[in-house]
């Protein structure tokens, strides 16, 4: 337990109890059972002095020892009974709001990191609109006064008329609206991929788990200590099944290999081909941003075919301390802010799967 430093401040390691949140109910438990007995030794000490002035004569001040009458200690004791039952009643609604507080803190947790992991894609959505706003001012700069620049994006040599103008910006907010339709369909087709994703990788886990339960049981079979000291032909046919199915779900996600490079260290290979709906619009988006200035960030494949994902963790079986993206030549991804923000949150969270998701789905 934390001990009381300086002129009865609470000595609390917080960073050690942000990592160790059951840290932090174990230091209030014995807190309150220092309390319990520190209230204890001082009602003790209380009523014996209370007792004693009252059975022994005071001789400086002449006053005499107080003699209770049967009825008058029955009285006392029923007034201390009531505030008995008062002080338990009091304690039990404590401990009832306790609980309540509890399970809001329990409900508000999960909320809680929607709103932080959307506030964090809000602040990168901002930046890009400041950095949009920043062009745009320097572009309306340098064309400003100049109505060549209008006459060279509507394809014709003069300054234009206000009907050319409109019918020009109509055309321009007709493609606009296209693309976002466009857009937001990709984007539905991102959401279903990543639920897919999500329920392909817990079937992974769970077959994997049964795939190592079926491997023991194949090498006590080829041992000999199958079923009549031969072999377990249910076991190997279990065995077959397993394989089957991980090979399928291997080729489902991409995942070509799975190696540990050490104690410490996990790579996972995939093969990734594009997929078409995306690169259909990056096709189109590039088409018709063809005279802008303003660059997007996108991912830089530098190999296209294979990608590895390195996870490396503190210590065995411990929490992860690095995660990198890299091609089969070693080349270091560049990935989107966004994506590398959730990629550090999701590693602060020690979530091996929503990690190998996130990288899939940058992809």
């Amino acid at each position: 337990m934390s001990q009381f430093a300086g002129e009865g401040e609470l000595d609390i390691n917080w960073a050690v109890h942000k990592e160790w949140p059951e840290g932090l109910m174990e230091e209030e438990r014995l807190l309150l059972d220092y309390f319990k007995k520190l209230k204890f030794i001082y009602l003790e000490q209380e009523t014996k002095m209370r007792f004693m002035a009252d059975i022994q004569d005071d001789l400086e001040s002449g006053k005499e020892a107080t003699v209770y009458s049967a009825t008058e200690v029955a009285e006392r004791e029923r007034v201390a009974k009531t505030l008995k039952t008062q002080l338990t009643e009091a304690k039990a609604e404590v401990r009832g709001l306790r609980k309540e507080v509890d399970a809001a803190a329990d409900e508000l947790f999960e909320p809680w990191q929607e709103v932080d992991q959307d506030s964090r894609e809000a602040e990168v959505l901002i930046k890009e609109i400041g950095d949009m706003e920043l062009e745009l001012a320097k572009i309306r700069a340098q064309s400003h006064g100049k109505g060549g620049n209008v006459a060279a994006i509507a394809g014709r040599d003069g300054p234009l008329t206000t009907t050319e103008a409109e019918e020009y910006l109509d055309g321009q907010v007709e493609e606009m609206t296209a693309l976002e339709g466009k857009t937001a369909d990709v984007k539905k087709a991102i959401e279903a991929t990543k639920k897919d994703l999500v329920s392909s990788l817990r079937a992974l886990d769970r077959i994997n788990a049964e795939r190592s339960l079926a491997e023991k049981f194949a090498s006590e079979a080829k041992l000999g200590m199958g079923v009549d000291g031969g072999r377990d032909l249910e076991t190997e046919r279990l065995c077959a099944s397993h394989a089957a199915t991980i090979s399928l779900l291997r080729s489902l996600l991409g995942i070509d290999e799975i190696e540990a490079i050490s104690p410490t260290e996990i790579r996972i290979t995939y093969k990734l081909p594009l997929d078409s709906i995306l690169q259909q619009s990056q096709q189109e988006a590039a088409g018709k941003a063809a005279g802008s200035r303003r660059k997007r960030k996108s991912i830089a494949l530098p190999d296209q075919s294979l990608v590895h994902v390195n996870l490396r963790f503190k210590d065995v079986g411990g929490r992860i301390d690095e995660v990198s993206v890299t091609s089969s030549k070693g080349e270091q991804y560049d990935m989107p802010e966004a994506s590398m923000a959730r990629l550090r949150a999701l590693q602060k969270a020690n979530d091996v799967p929503l990690i190998v998701q996130e990288v899939l789905a940058a992809f």
